[in-house]
């Protein structure tokens, strides 16, 4: 069933009003009509089942039938922080990891980043929003996954150190730790009942010594995912799918 986000404005009494690009690719792709049912979420992890009582170009108004508590969340908040990767691969990275339950996306640049993004993060960062919406609508997500706009390093140390001061806690899969495996650390983790986690992944050619030590002393727990050594779009996703498993998702 088509689903999209709305915001509280958008509901009136038992009634929601939808215009703009979303209504226009309902009436003109979708070829919606009135009487047909529709699914809104207002990010907040609620939807409204809905049927369509009128529906132009650009605008549609739809009645509210019911109100349900939407329960695909994880019960983990993930922050994806991923050092931005060469042509549309983040395109990829951040479609997949909402589809699999990320909270968020924090695009890092690191002294290895290859990309040059200068002034275009902000249109960058609306792309990857879209991405993440449309991500979103497909896999029936209760809120709206934010995608920060790029950071630098210091900036992610900075954000983090935040977030650990109220209970987050970060990993950070790195080649040349060899010891100390994912799977054990998040064990110890899920044991800790922590349910915020930071993971950060580096770009292609991997976290420079400098910056993974610096980020060990921010509190992120480096950890090996085995001895072949992963591409930045795969070591992400891998370690999405891992904590989702240890945590009961899969």
């Amino acid at each position: 069933m088509p689903r999209f986000f709305i915001t509280p404005e958008q509901i009136r009494e038992n009634r929601i009003t939808l215009s703009g690009p979303d209504a226009l690719h309902a009436a003109r792709v979708l070829r919606m009509r009135t009487g047909d049912p529709v699914v809104f979420s207002d990010g907040r992890a609620y939807e409204y089942h809905a049927r369509i009582t009128d529906i132009k170009d650009d605008r549609m108004a739809a009645e509210i039938l019911s109100r349900v508590e939407n329960r695909t969340e994880p019960e983990i908040r993930i922050v994806l922080c991923q050092a931005l990767p060469k042509g549309d691969k983040m395109d990829f990275i951040i479609q997949k990891a909402v589809e699999l339950g990320v909270h968020a996306v924090l695009p890092v640049i690191t002294c290895r980043t290859i990309p040059d993004i200068k002034d275009k993060g902000l249109k960058k960062a609306e792309r990857w929003a879209r991405i993440s919406a449309e991500a979103a609508k497909q896999c029936g997500r209760g809120i709206l996954p934010i995608v920060e706009v790029p950071v630098a390093f210091c900036g992610l140390l900075y954000r983090f150190g935040e977030a650990f001061s109220r209970g987050a806690r970060g990993i950070m899969p790195w080649e040349m730790e060899t010891g100390v495996k994912l799977s054990d650390t998040l064990k110890k983790l899920d044991a800790e009942k922590v349910r915020s986690l930071w993971v950060f992944i580096g770009p292609e050619g991997g976290i420079a010594p400098g910056e993974a030590e610096d980020a060990k002393a921010a509190g992120f727990l480096p950890v090996t995912m085995g001895r072949r050594i992963l591409r930045t779009e795969t070591a992400a996703i891998a370690a999405l799918s891992s904590i989702l498993c240890l945590y009961g998702e899969f």
